[in-house]
């Protein structure tokens, strides 16, 4: 029983539907980011389709406002689950530092989540 329940939580916590379905389309790990990565690697990544914003929560889907936003700044969506915070904390930082220097705030009206107002 407690082998179902913890092979269950890694089921909810570690994959979404979204990268299930991704899976099936060649999907990418997306590299880890932080203070230590300059804008050039950043680039590069992108270029790649290894740059993502790491989602947390168990219900993590795509919409058409996630599809717009990889198309447009190349940053695609990664569903963590609830694992790794502390990472994916300093890898969306590093990516909102990013996204201000090349295009201002603009891209904040964008992004498919609402935002804190000091970033």
């Amino acid at each position: 029983m407690k082998l179902k329940i913890v092979l269950l939580s890694l089921l909810f916590c570690g994959f979404s539907q979204a990268q299930i379905e991704e899976n099936q389309n060649n999907f990418v790990l997306p590299a880890y980011i932080n203070n230590d990565t300059n804008n050039s690697q950043i680039e590069a990544l992108i270029e790649q389709g290894k740059v993502a914003y790491f989602s947390y929560g168990y219900a993590f889907i795509t919409n058409e406002k996630h599809k717009k936003f990889k198309e447009k700044y190349g940053i695609s969506f990664y569903g963590a689950g609830c694992m790794l915070q502390d990472i994916g904390l300093a890898n969306n930082q590093r990516i909102f530092k990013y996204l201000n220097e090349k295009y201002g705030v603009t891209w904040t009206k964008d992004f498919p989540y609402k935002l804190n107002s000091d970033l």
